[in-house]
């Protein structure tokens, strides 16, 4: 009877010391893929917003300007904290959305971690894409 006591509490003491370590492995891995999928969804809208700025130059009937191709990014980006997020094009698109011209949109977001204690509380995800405007 005795040892059967001792048994329960050698499980209760074993079961304190691994289940931080298995939560903090599986929350951990989870947190590593809301950073993948952050990563994928930014990658997306870029390449949406590039598609967007291709055709709408400064001759397009319906010129766009940064504001717009930021609203399309946004849009594109709807689970994204929006705060967090620039967008720029370079050269600066104002002048640079000529026909024929090659502007690079840069994109750039600060994915903050769920968890305060790891060394790193945030990782900055950035991206570019190469527009050749055609309009």
């Amino acid at each position: 009877m005795q040892s059967r006591r001792l048994h329960h509490g050698s499980v209760l003491i074993e079961t304190l010391v691994l289940l931080p370590v298995f939560l903090l492995l599986v929350f951990g891995v989870l947190d590593f893929a809301r950073l993948l999928w952050t990563d994928l969804v930014l990658r997306h809208a870029l390449a949406e917003t590039g598609r967007y700025a291709m055709v709408h130059g400064s001759s397009a009937p319906t010129p766009a300007t940064l504001a717009d191709l930021r609203n399309v990014y946004l849009a594109a980006t709807r689970s994204i904290d929006e705060t967090q997020l620039t967008l720029q094009a370079v050269p600066d698109w104002s002048t640079g959305s000529t026909p024929g011209a090659r502007v690079r949109l840069e994109a750039s977001y600060e994915f903050l971690f769920l968890w305060d204690f790891l060394p790193a509380p945030s990782v900055t995800l950035t991206h570019n894409v190469l527009v050749d405007v055609t309009q």
